[in-house]
């Protein structure tokens, strides 16, 4: 999922409150990388304010080809999962 709005906060903080969503909101290329492949981010959230046109191309590149990396962060985010209380 991609969620666009002013800063991007309160779309951030909103999508997380969804069973299993991930959302981050990322201000960089740099930013995008880790979101994926530690977190498993599975929803970019972009300020439309703070981020101009060509940074939010070039974050959403590397987040749509980057893969979460399964070996090194797969328990952490186990960890989270079990955190998730709207599970029955």
């Amino acid at each position: 999922a991609i969620g666009i709005c002013g800063s991007g906060q309160m779309m951030a903080i909103t999508a997380n409150r969804f069973p299993f969503m991930r959302a981050t909101l990322l201000h960089t290329a740099a930013e995008s990388g880790p979101a994926r492949e530690h977190g498993d981010a599975n929803m970019l959230v972009l300020g439309a304010d703070t981020v101009d046109e060509a940074s939010a191309a070039q974050i959403l590149k590397v987040f749509l080809s980057t893969a979460p990396l399964d070996d090194r962060y797969a328990e952490r985010r186990a960890r989270l999962a079990r955190l998730d209380t709207s599970r029955p």
